[in-house]
């Protein structure tokens, strides 16, 4: 379920019209392998909590399976914000152990997301 919070968005641009709003524009017919990841948690300005990050991990796993990917666009669909960092407000209710686990899972998918290219 990568949008069941609406937390994450990843789009592929369809060569075929659509009668569905995309977030995506696509530039011409060679965006072939090119995918937007949108993020959009406006009610904590896209900070990074423990669903979001899930999210975000699987996203990033379907686009590295993707064998078509050429390019990944990450941006904010929230005004003014690309995104506050970790969530505090959750974090302060974490054990220890969920803290450990959290950043664990945290470093292992943006080590995911630099290696993408």
């Amino acid at each position: 379920m990568l949008c069941a919070l609406t937390s994450l968005h990843i789009t592929r641009p369809s060569t075929s019209p659509s009668t569905s709003p995309s977030p995506f524009t696509q530039l011409d017919n060679e965006s072939e392998g090119i995918f937007q990841l949108s993020l959009t948690r406006s009610d904590a300005k896209n900070a990074i909590g423990r669903q979001f990050l899930r999210e975000l991990a699987e996203a990033l796993g379907n686009v590295t399976r993707e064998r078509t990917t050429r390019c990944l666009l990450v941006r904010s669909n929230v005004d003014g914000v690309f995104c506050a960092g970790a969530d505090l407000k959750e974090r302060a209710g974490m054990t220890q152990q969920e803290t450990h686990e959290f950043v664990s899972l945290l470093r292992g998918t943006f080590k995911q997301l630099e290696v993408l290219g």
